[in-house]
């Protein structure tokens, strides 16, 4: 067996302890988080498509599309999203996505900060915005520990924030495909937890104008 997969083995084993430590205990709430992503670059990277087929977060019933158009600004140093996305409620958003990553110590170290803002286009459909963030310590091909945020506030919807934070890592598989993991805790509210779980698949394309 290789060694990655004893890694994601691992991960796996990790995750469903955590889970069942979640069912056991009456006051708390667990969701789960699982969201592949898929990616293709053209235009050498100057243009990025993502795409997340299903999101889906445990116990809610429904279950998301995603799909991002995305360009570099500033020479690379922030990256811009057209972000559409509509789910199984048939609920509707269109929004924006800014981030910037910051590399450290020889570029082993990656700071990661997004923002997020969704206009509801519909009457079902609320607006709101989030606030990502990670620090990622690359150690080895198979461990990169670091800490993840993930926060969320609705417009004009009375208590529905939330503010996730904890450990996360990145196992890289293959040179294009990784699986990210996280598991938090919502520090706005007690006995609230949050298990994060990304296979990220990335298609080297090359597209051209000619």
């Amino acid at each position: 067996m290789s060694l990655s997969l004893y890694k994601i083995l691992i991960l796996i084993s990790i995750f469903f302890s955590f889970y069942q430590l979640g069912k056991s205990q009456d006051d708390e709430d667990l969701f789960i988080k699982l969201s592949p992503e898929i990616r293709t670059a053209h235009f050498n990277n100057k243009l990025d498509i993502r795409i997340r087929p299903v999101d889906y977060t445990y116990p809610f019933k429904s279950a998301r599309f995603d799909l991002m158009l995305g360009v570099p600004l500033m020479n690379g140093l922030f990256k811009v999203f057209s972000y559409t996305k509509f789910d199984t409620k048939d609920r509707f958003w269109s929004g924006i996505r800014l981030e910037n990553n910051y590399h450290l110590a020889d570029k082993r170290l990656q700071l990661h900060f997004q923002f997020r803002f969704f206009w509801g286009l519909n009457d079902s459909s609320a607006d709101h915005y989030y606030f990502i963030n990670a620090f990622q310590y690359k150690s080895t091909k198979h461990f990169n520990p670091g800490l993840m945020g993930f926060g969320r506030k609705m417009i004009n919807i009375g208590d529905k924030a939330f503010w996730f934070l904890g450990p996360m890592n990145t196992v890289n598989i293959t040179k294009n495909l990784r699986l990210i993991s996280a598991i938090c805790y919502d520090v706005l509210k007690k006995h609230k937890y949050f298990l994060f779980v990304r296979l990220g698949l990335r298609f080297p394309v090359e597209t051209s104008l000619i």
